[in-house]
């Protein structure tokens, strides 16, 4: 018997579901819209239905799904699987991880997308067998992530590297909310710029 494991972009704009087996060959992936306006209960909603979809539509017996792993974006509680606050999505204390395990009977992971982007990178990417490794990632925010030595960096209860909600003493030109109202993120323009 094979079994799978899930990984989960939970994107401001889009989520993408990739199914990997033990050999970490990815099998299968699905791709679709996060509409996240429509609050958090749909979104949890979303996420499981589409892990469902990619599993069914690629044959594969969800039984045989081993565990969860969810990048979202803004500070989340990794040990609790709790998404503190994500501002694109309109989220605030969510209890993903809690909400995913009832909903597919696996055990789930969630932690911040940035930080899962750069473990990745350390462990199995461009950065593998680095000892150190940072990432920043343009998206809908800007987001930061730090591997040193095998362990994502990270503050007393949540992530710690969400750079783009630094508050910068120039004032706004695109304001995403009134908390916001100084944050880097409020002050990219909507392509950022290629380097």
């Amino acid at each position: 018997m094979t079994q799978y494991y899930c990984g989960f972009d939970l994107g401001g704009t889009k989520m993408l579901c990739v199914v990997m087996d033990e050999k970490q060959k990815i099998v299968a992936r699905k791709r679709k819209k996060t509409k996240g306006t429509e609050g958090a209960q749909a979104g949890v909603t979303r996420i499981a239905d589409l892990v469902r979809e990619t599993f069914t539509e690629n044959n594969l017996p969800l039984n045989d799904l081993k565990s969860l792993g969810v990048g979202c974006p803004g500070p989340v509680d990794m040990d609790q699987g709790v998404v503190n606050v994500a501002v694109n999505l309109g989220w605030k204390n969510v209890s993903l991880a809690a909400m995913l395990e009832d909903a597919l009977d696996c055990p789930v992971s969630v932690l911040n997308d940035v930080d899962a982007g750069v473990y990745g990178e350390y462990s199995a990417g461009a950065a593998m067998g680095a000892r150190s490794v940072a990432g920043i990632f343009p998206g809908t925010g800007i987001g930061g992530g730090f591997v040193y030595e095998g362990q994502i960096l990270r503050g007393k209860r949540s992530s710690c590297m969400e750079i783009g909600i630094c508050l910068e003493p120039l004032k706004a030109k695109r304001v995403v909310s009134p908390s916001q109202r100084n944050a880097l993120n409020s002050r990219i323009e909507a392509k950022p710029p290629i380097f």
